[in-house]
């Protein structure tokens, strides 16, 4: 029954409903996503295909029980083998945020996240608002009551500020 549930809740998250509905808020992009997301399964389908046909044609790539002996010795590992998968996966994302991204925000949440990071590493909560907002202004910056500050919740940008 819980599956019959999530496969409902799934469909009916795809299809465009508000379209249906006469009068409503309609979702005029809805076709151009579909359209992106069928082409982005297609390409995930072929790769599939193609990773599955170089499997059966190399039967030692993966042996018969393989999935069975990899989970046996995960679960006798117990905690130490999630804690080494955690840290293997934070230095990897640490790398690539290096290498890659330069160590930089790239995304207007990730800049005003990381300003409002360093506003609470400075000790404050907010800062005093500027004479010329015009030049200081950005999406998701909060200029009101004198205090500019991220519109985000402090949680993001306090984890953040340790490392700012």
């Amino acid at each position: 029954m819980a599956q019959l549930a999530a496969l409902l809740l799934a469909l009916f998250g795809l299809l465009p409903i508000a379209n249906w509905i006469a009068g409503g808020h309609a979702a005029p992009w809805y076709h151009e996503r579909l359209r992106l997301w069928s082409i982005g399964s297609a390409l995930v389908a072929a790769v599939a295909i193609a990773v599955g046909a170089a499997i059966r044609r190399r039967p030692a790539l993966w042996a018969d029980g393989a999935w069975r002996r990899l989970a046996s010795r995960w679960h006798d590992a117990g905690r130490r083998a999630d804690g080494g998968l955690a840290l293997a996966a934070g230095l990897i994302y640490a790398t690539i945020a290096r290498v890659i991204f330069s160590a930089k925000p790239l995304l207007t949440d990730e800049i005003i996240q990381l300003y409002q990071a360093r506003i609470f590493a400075s000790g404050h909560l907010w800062l005093p608002a500027s004479a010329h907002p015009e030049f200081t202004s950005a999406m998701n910056l909060i200029d009101w009551g004198g205090k500019v500050y991220g519109q985000f919740p402090a949680g993001g940008p306090a984890m953040l500020a340790l490392g700012t």
